[in-house]
């Protein structure tokens, strides 16, 4: 579960991973994906794009509202519409997913959004991402 904070609205978002999808759920999504041309093909990524929500977000948002099925949350799933920095450091070991990105706010400077290994091996500038430091994190 993702709060995104635009600057006007204030809105929490259930971002799907599309490894868990139970077979119901990807013959109701094709059923959809078939039937309304608001989600054929390449729609559903397009007009997800027109709202500054990724893929995964959209599927959420679908599946919660208008096929009507409550997602589980599960803590240890990791959008980088997350504030990753946020994360404890005794968590990082238990991520199921782990991602970085940027945070786009209007009017305001773009804020790099990742992980905070401590004790890291590599410094930002040489590992940008911070996956270097996590995969030393997680394989000393």
């Amino acid at each position: 579960r993702t709060f995104i904070a635009d600057g006007v609205n204030n809105v929490f978002l259930t971002f799907c991973n599309s490894g868990t999808l139970t077979l119901v759920l990807v013959y109701r999504l094709a059923w959809l994906m078939d039937s309304d041309s608001f989600y054929r093909g390449e729609n559903m990524v397009k007009n997800g794009d027109i709202f500054g929500y990724p893929d995964d977000m959209v599927v959420g948002a679908v599946i919660g509202a208008i096929l009507g099925y409550e997602l589980t949350n599960v803590p240890l799933f990791i959008s980088h519409l997350n504030s990753l920095t946020t994360i404890k450091s005794s968590q990082l070991k238990h991520l199921i997913t782990a991602s970085y990105g940027e945070i786009h706010i209007k009017d305001k400077p773009v804020v790099k959004n990742l992980l905070n290994i401590p004790n890291a091996v590599f410094t930002v500038e040489e590992d940008p991402t911070r996956f270097l430091s996590y995969h030393c994190l997680l394989y000393p």
